[in-house]
């Protein structure tokens, strides 16, 4: 889905259009190309986590980066994926 902004830049839920999103957990995942473990973070309000699991990286092969919403209008939990393939870095709203 491509992404959605405001006249002034922000962004919008992909399923209301509205612009009140608030960011609940953010995950990085970073690895050598083609690695099968590399370093992985977990951030919410709470905590951070890290461990070597790369399972869930938005990229098949490189560095990837996750932010989960939860919109504020009607409760969908949209998610922001920003991942490099071959030299190419992509955006993914889900």
């Amino acid at each position: 889905m491509s992404l959605i902004f405001t006249d002034y830049g922000a962004l919008k839920c992909p399923s209301c259009k509205s612009e009140f999103l608030h960011q609940i957990t953010t995950e990085v995942f970073e690895r050598d190309e083609d690695a099968i473990q590399g370093l992985h973070v977990t951030v919410t309000r709470q905590s951070v986590i890290t461990d070597a699991n790369i399972q869930g990286s938005p990229s098949g092969r490189r560095q990837g980066l996750t932010i989960e919403f939860k919109c504020e209008a009607c409760e969908h939990k949209p998610s922001l994926s920003i991942y490099q393939h071959k030299g190419s870095t992509f955006f993914d709203f889900k």
